[in-house]
């Protein structure tokens, strides 16, 4: 009978059981954002004007505040995706050294049943050692995949959050904006009649 080495039944494995298939990172993945906002400022020849460019300035701000949300949202789903699939690559291969650990110490029982040379015995030895030193590592990578995909999850929420907290304030921004339009272009109105009738009132009074 060949004798199969530890080599051959990792290269049958498909993968070393002494290095780890993933690496952790702990899920500390950050996306750098650069916001440059250049606000060319606006000459003030008027108080309108100069209203109309202090409320520019302002929805700029707002803007400005829903982008950085936006990004930050973002970047948190990147990186709870990136630690879901870690968390899934991790808990594949240990699967896959818990299922190849019990068919090969089943294969171990049936060579010890039908009598087994002190060799094979050896390499047999060697290699549950190594599956069982493989199988804990595995196991200590799951499970720190695991902490970072809840990390990445709070995080994830914490940034929804935020995000719809500044939804909520840019929308009630957007109203008052409208509602100071209405209130500038009634008063603009009533001035424009009340001139209107200053300016004609001598000519009625003389007939």
């Amino acid at each position: 009978m060949h004798e199969v080495g530890p080599q051959a039944e990792e290269d049958r494995l498909g993968f070393g059981i002494a290095e780890p298939a993933v690496e952790l990172d702990d899920a500390r993945l950050s996306r750098g954002v650069d916001h440059e906002a250049g606000v060319k400022k606006t000459p003030v020849i008027d108080a309108v004007r100069g209203e109309a460019a202090h409320g520019r300035q302002h929805d700029l701000a707002h803007d400005s505040v829903m982008d950085l949300a936006r990004d930050g949202a973002d970047a948190a789903t990147a990186r709870l995706g990136q630690a879901m699939q870690r968390l899934m690559n991790a808990d594949r291969q240990l699967q896959t050294l818990l299922q190849y650990r019990e068919e090969y110490q089943a294969k171990f029982r049936d060579s010890v049943a039908s009598g087994i040379e002190a060799a094979r015995w050896r390499n047999f030895q060697l290699f549950l050692a190594k599956l069982d030193a493989g199988f804990e590592g595995a196991r200590a990578q799951a499970d720190a995949a695991r902490e970072a995909a809840k990390r990445a999850q709070t995080e994830w929420q914490e940034q929804q959050r935020k995000l719809k907290a500044y939804g909520v304030l840019a929308d009630r921004h957007e109203r008052a904006q409208q509602s100071e339009t209405t209130r500038r272009e009634q008063r603009e109105t009533d001035e424009h009649a009340a001139n209107f009738f200053s300016r004609n009132a001598p000519a009625h009074r003389r007939r």
